[in-house]
């Protein structure tokens, strides 16, 4: 087979089982490229073919055009649902859910994980859902088997319609529920829950109670949203879709204020435990988890 090496070719890409002297009206598409700025892939499962004619060299199968401009950089290859890339395995990523089985996690002070909690298209999934508008049961939830200090975790959530979860860490079970000792990312629908209507302490991704996002960063209903906390000592960041939600120092004078003054007053070991159990909490209301992973971190 020649090559040929083109500093400068037209593309003319026509519709299915049309000769290629076809009157223009029928060209699908017109590209002009400089260069080397156009990808040819083939594709036999596509149901429309689109010909090709280079330069009057017609291919004897048919392609799809796929057209990126000069010097463009190519996309890294992304991992599959609920699987890590080659090089998150290189820096030492862990998968904590791997879609198929609920390896590494159990109920709240528990051994087994509670029937309500299911695998749903590759979802870890509470299947248990309070009405559009009610508050909820506040219940306790699922808790990974280890314990971490200083990590990056990171996973995609969905709630149901006007629903309350949240995700819960540095959790020790000494308590009744896990949130009497641990440090809550909220997840909330801040429409229609009475939680995210009351106040934006309340809202996804926010500390519950502490420290509120700059506005409401989730994803409109029904779309999947990208959680984060990193802990580091006692540096906190909580970040949603790619923001920054909230930043925060566990223990400073700014934390202990906030502490005296509301909610956690009440819960004298709140804030206090270093290393714990990560809660999905369990609030009544249909959520579901997906590509959960963690990086530990060193003490900084």
């Amino acid at each position: 087979m020649k090559s040929f090496v083109f500093s400068c070719f037209v593309i003319l890409a026509v519709g299915p089982n049309r000769p290629h002297a076809q009157t223009p009206e029928h060209i699908r598409d017109v590209i002009y490229a400089k260069h080397a700025g156009v990808a040819l892939t083939m594709d036999g499962d596509k149901n429309e073919w689109f010909d090709l004619q280079l330069l009057h060299k017609t291919p004897a199968k048919p392609f799809l055009l796929a057209a990126s401009a000069p010097g463009t950089p190519i996309k890294k290859p992304s991992a599959a649902l609920n699987e890590l890339t080659p090089e998150e395995k290189t820096q030492g990523w862990r998968l904590l859910f791997d879609g198929k089985t609920t390896a590494g996690w159990r109920g709240y002070r528990g051994s087994e994980m509670p029937p309500k909690w299911e695998i749903i298209d590759g979802a870890l999934t509470l299947t248990k859902s309070s009405p559009v508008g009610a508050a909820g049961a506040e219940g306790t939830g699922i808790v990974t088997v280890d314990k971490f200090a200083n990590f990056d975790f990171r996973w995609e959530w969905k709630l149901a319609e006007g629903g309350n979860s949240g995700v819960i860490y540095f959790v020790s079970e000494d308590l009744p529920k896990p949130h009497e000792t641990g440090l809550e990312y909220q997840l909330a629908d801040a429409k229609l829950h009475p939680d995210g209507k009351q106040s934006p302490l309340k809202w996804s991704s926010a500390c519950y109670g502490m420290y509120a996002p700059p506005r409401d960063l989730a994803k409109p209903q029904g779309e999947w949203n990208i959680g984060r906390i990193t802990v580091r000592g006692k540096q906190v960041e909580h970040w949603l879709n790619g923001e920054l939600a909230a930043r925060f120092e566990i223990g400073s004078e700014d934390w202990q204020r906030r502490v005296q003054t509301g909610k956690w007053k009440s819960y004298p070991r709140f804030g206090i435990v270093t290393q714990g159990h990560i809660c999905f909490q369990d609030h009544g209301h249909t959520v579901a988890f997906r590509n959960i992973r963690i990086l530990p971190l060193s003490n900084p």
